[in-house]
């Protein structure tokens, strides 16, 4: 669709209010019809899983994965460079104009991912310590890998000209 890939992306969440929850893949496998009659019904939210969060976790999101953040969720969101977004309900939030947001139900529906997705929010990688801080792999796909460090004092970060590197530091 629209000449790209998809977009997988990465929550990685700064803060939140308390029991806030966001919306991330299905809770069990379903048929792309049993996921149409739930969107034209406006029942989809009951097909996802509802997950509460707490500052620090890390979600993966990937490519064709239905998902919602929920009130009260500040996160860092880091994303395959895509510039696509199929909305399949939007809790009839209206534009700047107070039009209906514009709803992508046929494109959403060719690309939606159908199987359960096992939800697991403490990221990848193990903590390695250095003499000055600490790194842990918080995600690695194909197309981007993030890094948490703890960084008490200073700490060199090592760039080339190989990848596109973004550093966000958020304390």
């Amino acid at each position: 669709r629209e000449s790209e890939f998809g977009k997988n992306e990465v929550w990685y969440i700064l803060d939140c209010e308390k029991d806030s929850y966001l919306y991330l893949g299905l809770n069990k496998d379903y048929s792309k019809s049993e996921i149409q009659q739930k969107v034209n019904d406006k029942s989809i939210t009951e097909a996802l899983n509802k997950v509460y969060v707490k500052p620090g976790d890390v979600l993966f999101v990937p490519a064709g994965t239905i998902h919602a953040i929920g009130a009260g969720i500040l996160i860092c969101e880091i994303q395959q460079n895509s510039n696509s977004t199929y909305r399949l309900y939007d809790y009839e939030r209206r534009d700047k104009n107070n039009n209906l947001r514009p709803l992508h139900i046929d494109k959403a529906m060719d690309v939606v991912d159908c199987n359960q997705y096992l939800v697991n929010t403490d990221g990848v990688g193990e903590t390695i310590k250095y003499a000055r801080s600490e790194q842990r792999l918080l995600c690695e796909c194909k197309y981007f890998e993030v890094k948490y460090y703890d960084i008490p004092k200073h700490e060199i970060i090592m760039v080339d000209d190989s990848s596109f590197k973004a550093i966000v530091v958020i304390e």
